[in-house]
């Protein structure tokens, strides 16, 4: 796929994303949906590959780089994606990550371990990059005993967090439309 290809698809949808952060990846392993695209931020920007099918292993070929300059700030927000369950279903919380760069550009991809924020808010941090944290979610990772602590507490207060802040956190669709956060 080629970087304006990429482009138009991740700001029409919502791309699930495998993210690595200074060789940490989150999260480890897939759950419930298979990566569409593989975000490594490390010191020099962000660089997104494809990932190889069945195996969400990263593909060499690099699609599109970015410098954080060209970002002017990155959103995140938790939401809360419907699964399966043996008994009806159940609901998984998710990070929400838009990139919006500098040329109206938007990005908008979708991560199932939302315990990344601290090392991405760390490095975003160190290189000027403004990060948007509605739900103080970097806090609340960073505060908590464990990360079940805290995606406990994401599951027992998200939906009064969520209408306190006027922000629709339940997404069922991979559209844009569907979660217009912002």
């Amino acid at each position: 796929m080629d970087t304006k290809t990429f482009r138009e698809f991740a700001s029409n949808r919502i791309l699930q994303a495998i993210i690595e952060i200074n060789d940490d990846v989150y999260p480890s392993f897939p759950i419930k949906m298979p990566a569409f695209c593989y975000l490594t931020f490390d010191e020099s920007g962000i660089a997104i590959h494809g990932v190889a099918p069945l195996l969400n292993k990263k593909k060499k070929e690099v699609i599109t780089t970015l410098a954080y300059e060209q970002i002017q700030h990155i959103e995140i927000n938790p939401v809360k994606k419907v699964i399966g369950a043996v008994f009806g279903l159940g609901f998984r919380i998710n990070l929400d990550l838009k990139l919006l760069l500098k040329d109206d550009t938007q990005l908008h991809v979708a991560c199932e371990s939302i315990s990344v924020v601290v090392a991405l808010f760390e490095l975003l941090s160190r290189h000027h990059t403004p990060m948007v944290d509605a739900f103080n979610l970097v806090d609340l990772f960073k505060e908590a005993k464990t990360t079940q602590d805290a995606y406990d507490y994401l599951s027992d207060h998200l939906d009064e967090l969520a209408a306190e802040k006027q922000v629709e956190v339940l997404q069922l669709k991979q559209t844009e439309d569907v979660s217009s956060n912002g």
